[in-house]
């Protein structure tokens, strides 16, 4: 979209905003895509949800209408035909992998099933697949580089007092990171490393609308910078609705990427002092990262014909005592094991009479006649109820009745119950 515009405008700023009809539908369109990003977080939208994934997005749509405003140039035929050649071939590069992954699918008479998979079910993971992000004090964290990022303080005519102060900047980030050992310390970097995210597309806009109307950026570099602060703001969607420090490492190297370019293109940023602060982050990833979590490297092996992992001393002797007492009373093939247990029917080698791996993820949910159906239908004498589901909430009271009342026989072993009826 702004490709477009820079191939349809002359290379002259206005002094004053512009409106095109061709301006005002690309503005309604960054709307469009914003209350999108806002319908998606809605569920989950909280203070530090805005900060870290609705703030980035409303400043670049924002950035976005205003260099409209001020530069958007040239007739609405000519916009649309330059918009259209930027995006047929983009389109095509996302449209022809598709189609080739839904032939099977079309062959089989399974894309609804594709469809659900895909655009229904993949929506619940929002409802129990989700966590919080940081405590919102933590934003604190992003005070001392953001102070940096964006006043950059100009060195002084004084070459000693330059130095005096790289030296206090060196020596404060060296006894930081020597220091990161300490819980408290390790905690405020890794904040402030997290926040960065927010604090490169924060600038990268501020620096956009400076620089707008100024020749020292080039063309070139500007559309680069646009580029990477708006791929650093969409990326930052990827920690919805779980914020995970995994999520964040997956967008870290293009957070890099959108400082440096931020940096570089301002002729009177402090490289030295931002190249300071980038080798700190690194080095405090290289050393720090990780080092409390230890590989977790089981020895035993379960003892089943399909147990052949290795897991913990407690998980082995949890899953033989749940096999062998399952196939003790056993005697059909197939056994009802839920909620979020599909190991169960793997390793004990027997069916599952519904069609659900991690059932928050079904669209079809039993309630006590369904269940009572099935049992009589698949002729079930054992089921497994797992207490304490990973995802999925746990079972309806009304089944869970059901299956007291028809399985009276029970035993407890590690998180499961185990229910049987007498033959």
């Amino acid at each position: 979209m702004y490709r477009e515009q820079v191939l349809s405008s002359d290379g002259s700023r206005l002094s004053k905003p512009y409106f095109s009809y061709f301006s005002l539908l690309k503005g309604l369109g960054y709307l469009s895509f914003f209350g999108a990003v806002t319908s998606l977080l809605w569920p989950r939208l909280g203070l530090l949800e805005a900060v870290n994934l609705l703030l980035p997005a409303a400043s670049f749509c924002g950035v976005l209408i205003w260099t409209e405003r001020m530069a958007g140039q040239a007739s609405f035929n000519a916009r649309l035909k330059n918009l259209a050649s930027g995006i047929a071939p983009f389109s095509l590069g996302i449209v022809a992998p598709i189609l080739l992954f839904l032939i099977p699918y079309i062959l089989s008479n399974s894309v609804g099933d594709l469809y659900r998979g895909v655009f229904l079910l993949s929506q619940k993971r929002l409802q129990y697949a989700s966590a919080d992000f940081p405590p919102f004090l933590t934003i604190v964290t992003a005070v001392p580089y953001g102070l940096l990022l964006f006043f950059n303080p100009s060195p002084s005519r004084k070459p000693i007092i330059n130095r005096i102060l790289g030296t206090i900047v060196v020596l404060a980030l060296g006894l930081a990171l020597t220091s990161s050992g300490n819980p408290p310390v390790w905690g405020f970097i890794w904040h402030s490393g997290r926040l960065l995210s927010v604090l490169a597309v924060l600038a990268g806009c501020s620096v956009i609308v400076r620089f707008l109307k100024s020749d020292l950026i080039s063309s070139t570099k500007r559309q680069i910078l646009i580029l990477l602060v708006g791929m650093t703001a969409l990326l930052s969607l990827i920690q919805f609705p779980f914020p995970a420090p995994i999520y964040y490492c997956y967008m870290s190297p293009l957070v890099a990427l959108a400082l440096l370019a931020i940096v570089t293109v301002q002729p009177d940023a402090p490289k030295l002092l931002h190249l300071g602060f980038l080798a700190f982050y690194l080095l405090f990833a290289v050393l720090w990262m990780n080092t409390g979590y230890p590989a977790h490297k089981p020895q035993l092996r379960i003892d089943l014909a399909r147990g052949g992992i290795r897991v913990a001393a407690e998980d082995r002797e949890v899953y033989t005592a749940l096999v062998k007492l399952i196939r003790q009373h056993a005697d059909s093939g197939y056994i009802y094991a839920a909620p979020d247990c599909p190991e169960v029917y793997f390793l004990t080698g027997l069916r599952n009479p519904t069609r659900k791996i991690f059932d928050f993820l079904s669209s079809v949910q039993e309630d006590a006649s369904d269940m009572a159906r099935l049992i009589q239908t698949k002729g079930i004498r054992v089921i497994v109820i797992n207490r304490h589901p990973g995802h999925s909430p746990t079972l309806d009271s009304q089944v869970a009745s059901l299956l007291q009342e028809r399985f009276p026989e029970s035993a407890d072993i590690g998180k499961f119950t185990v229910r049987w009826t007498v033959k």
